[in-house]
């Protein structure tokens, strides 16, 4: 079939349901005249309206809605998909939205199919999960046909004898497929035989033309329908779940009516009200005409024209409009949204790009400096064509960079230390990232920043990128003070957003292991952090001139710990094991460097110990050369967190070949091998004290930092060139899979 008849056919087709829709009205208009042309009072005007009965009768269709998404989301979390709520809103949507203008009303199957090859699903996938859907709404609606049949009777009355006919026949029809569907699966041949001989009556009638033909295309649907079933039957609990899913969806639509008719008066009760609604559906099935060409109107009218008031014109009308027309609406505006997205990707597709750039995406920022900020600011800096997205700030307090930064809408600046992002209303920034194209999005927190870049990278068709940079649950412990709610956080939130994302890394192998421990089932690739700290020539120089500055002795041991002054960085050990060496003798120097919001108690626990000049709180120290004089002057660098995953302090302090000592079986400590390049011990001040005292008695931390300095630090510039290289890859392969799936469309 060329074009042009294709065109033809489908205006043909455009305007048969036209005239089927005109004649709906009609009919609407023929009901309002014999609703209120007699003599009858049927106005409104005395009615008390009740806006919480409207309400439930909104909160119908948006169960039926959020069933049908969970049911195509679950289906296609159980192949293994990502983006799984979107696309299983649009699939459901789309369905619904064809369903309603086809004239069997269950013409959608193929236009989502069409959409979950569009969107990245295998053929299997994006063939069976509409029949498995469609199929699960029949047998739900068959399940509750039969109860109705059995126990509804009485609550039609026996002068609507026909619409109880009606309906008997109509549920047979609508019963049909799902059963032969389970004969088929049975006795195969068995139905090939029934269906043979119903298709020769039918021949006979002049109904159909080639008896074989029928057959084969009957049993042939019938088929595939049993092996779409058939894949999923294999997973019993998910075949339980879509099929409660989908008789929930039913039971919202069979109720809605009767809180519409009670917004307009009516006093009817629940189950007169959904038996007699169950009716109308099973009679109208026959109707085999878009929108029943008033058939459900007519019905609606006779089974409720008893009521008083006006309430059945009303309720009639808006039941439809909820029941009906919001599905058209809906996927009106789900296609209308497709058709922007489908602009806004090409257009950005045309942009020019730097390849291996990234837009980097992340939550906290300058003037706030952490790991994830220096590692971010690392990443743009070296890596050209990149820029940062980011919650606002203070401006003036920002270093200058190199790259662009784009500043997100904040809430609470004032009140909270950091501002919580608002993407959804940061219009200068959505709009410079639409007009900037770059390889990859690399997400660095699963908080509104994060989910901004898994918003975008699916709308713009970019793949994204997204690190674990953090124990989330540690974190969330320490804000809640309750384990429940940390791991319902660290499930609910921090695990979906990984499963989003198209390519997950973590900064150590130890890291990538807690990720997986949280639940997270991906793979996890290892990019690991970097410093931008050298050794200089002239180390001594500086050396001997900082610790003059300093009034610390040159022949004083220092032992120095760089970080945020936060207790679940286990500074406790490090000043319990200070306070014992000073107890046994030791002279030395301990240095802390850093804020934190556990500062004043950290300080005052020190106060308590009594450690005199011996112990010096620095602060925060913004300046890269004074953090490295520091470096430089020390000979021992402790940091026994449990908390931290790959500490860019101690690449920093290694870099500059201070000897380490971490805390052992944690994830820092994953590049140290004990007393070769470093060391570890045991969370026990007595036993710190003594490692400590032991390694500046043999003389091993000069040893032990050189080595430390040669095995553990790698430059920013070559690991973001390895992570430039895998953007490009990302990129390249996201691109082919994306051709191919268009092709294969």
């Amino acid at each position: 079939m060329d074009n042009k008849e294709t065109k033809k056919k489908s205006k043909k087709s455009s305007i048969i349901t036209a005239a089927f829709f005109v004649f709906s009205l009609i009919v609407v208009a023929v009901i309002a005249i014999i609703e209120f042309g007699g003599d009858k009072d049927r106005h409104l005007d005395n009615t008390d309206y009740n806006v919480l009965f409207i309400l439930a009768a909104i909160s119908c269709f948006l169960i039926a809605l959020v069933c049908e998404t969970l049911k195509y989301a679950l289906m296609l979390k159980e192949k293994g998909y990502k983006h799984i709520f979107s696309l299983g809103y649009s699939t459901a949507v789309i369905g619904k939205y064809y369903d309603r203008l086809a004239a069997s009303g269950a013409g959608g199957q193929g236009f989502q199919i069409y959409h979950l090859k569009q969107n990245g699903c295998d053929d299997g996938t994006a063939g069976s999960l509409p029949i498995v859907g469609f199929l699960s709404l029949q047998f739900a609606f068959v399940f509750l046909g039969i109860i109705t049949m059995i126990f509804g009777n009485r609550f039609l009355s026996d002068d609507l004898l026909a619409i109880k006919i009606t309906a008997i026949v109509g549920l047979f029809f609508y019963a049909f497929v799902p059963v032969c569907i389970i004969i088929f699966g049975i006795a195969p041949k068995a139905l090939e035989s029934i269906v043979r001989t119903l298709m020769k009556g039918l021949h006979k009638i002049h109904i159909i033309k080639d008896v074989d033909a029928s057959v084969e295309n009957t049993i042939g649907s019938l088929r595939s329908y049993n092996q779409a079933l058939r894949n999923f039957g294999k997973n019993r609990r998910m075949i339980i779940i879509v099929f409660v899913l989908s008789l929930i969806y039913q039971a919202a639509f069979m109720s809605l009516p009767f809180f519409v008719l009670h917004f307009f008066g009516s006093d009817i009760d629940f189950l007169t009200c959904f038996f007699r609604v169950i009716y109308i559906y099973a009679a109208i099935t026959i109707v085999l005409t878009p929108g029943n060409s008033g058939a459900a109107e007519a019905s609606f009218y006779m089974v409720f024209s008893s009521l008083s008031g006006g309430a059945v014109f009303w309720g009639m009308l808006v039941w439809r409009l909820l029941c009906y027309y919001s599905w058209i609406i809906a996927g009106a505006i789900s296609q209308l949204r497709d058709r922007i997205f489908t602009a806004e990707r090409n257009a950005w597709h045309k942009l020019p790009c730097r390849e291996g750039s990234a837009g980097l995406f992340v939550d906290i920022y300058y003037p706030n400096v952490d790991g994830v900020v220096t590692t971010v600011n690392s990443y743009a800096s070296n890596i050209p064509g990149s820029y940062v997205v980011c919650p606002g700030s203070d401006h003036a307090s920002v270093p200058l960079c190199s790259y662009d930064i784009v500043w997100l809408r904040t809430l609470g600046k004032d009140l909270f230390k950091f501002g919580l992002p608002l993407p959804h209303i940061s219009g200068k920034a959505i709009r410079y990232i639409k007009s900037h194209r770059v390889a990859v999005f690399h997400a660095h927190s699963p908080f509104p920043a994060g989910w901004m870049a898994l918003k975008y990278g699916r709308r713009l068709g970019v793949p994204v990128v997204a690190t674990f940079h953090s124990k989330y649950y540690d974190d969330f412990l320490n804000v809640t003070h309750s384990k429940v709610l940390a791991k319902l956080l660290v499930r609910f939130l921090v695990i979906p957003f990984y499963e989003r994302a198209d390519v997950v890394w973590a900064c150590s192998k130890s890291t990538a292991r807690t990720l997986i421990d949280y639940g997270f089932k991906g793979t996890v690739g290892v990019m690991e952090n970097g410093t931008d700290m050298v050794y200089p020539a002239d180390h001594d120089k500086i050396r001997r001139a900082t610790r003059a500055r300093l009034g610390i002795p040159f022949n004083r041991k220092v032992i120095l710990f760089v970080g945020q002054l936060v207790w679940h960085k286990n500074i406790k050990l490090v000043l319990d094991s200070f306070k014992i060496l000073r107890e046994r003798g030791y002279d030395y120097q301990l240095i802390l460097t850093g804020e934190g919001y556990d500062g004043k108690g950290v300080k005052e626990y020190a106060n308590s110990l009594k450690l005199g000049k011996n112990i010096r709180f620095m602060g925060r120290v913004d300046s890269r050369e004074e953090i490295k004089k520091i470096y430089l002057i020390s000979d021992l660098f402790f940091f026994p967190s449990r908390y931290d995953n790959a500490p860019l302090t101690l690449r920093e302090a290694a870099a500059l070949k201070v000897c380490p000592l971490l805390l052992e079986n944690t994830n820092a400590a994953e590049c140290i091998e004990n007393g070769i390049n470093g060391f570890t011990g045991p969370e026990d001040p007595e036993k710190m004290a003594d490692l400590i005292a032991d390694i500046f008695d043999r003389g091993l931390d000069r040893e032990v930092g050189e080595r430390a300095s040669a095995t553990i630090p790698s430059s920013w510039e070559e690991i973001c060139s390895q992570a430039s290289q895998k953007y490009a890859e990302i990129a390249e392969n996201y691109e082919k899979k994306s051709i191919k799936t268009l092709q294969n469309g």
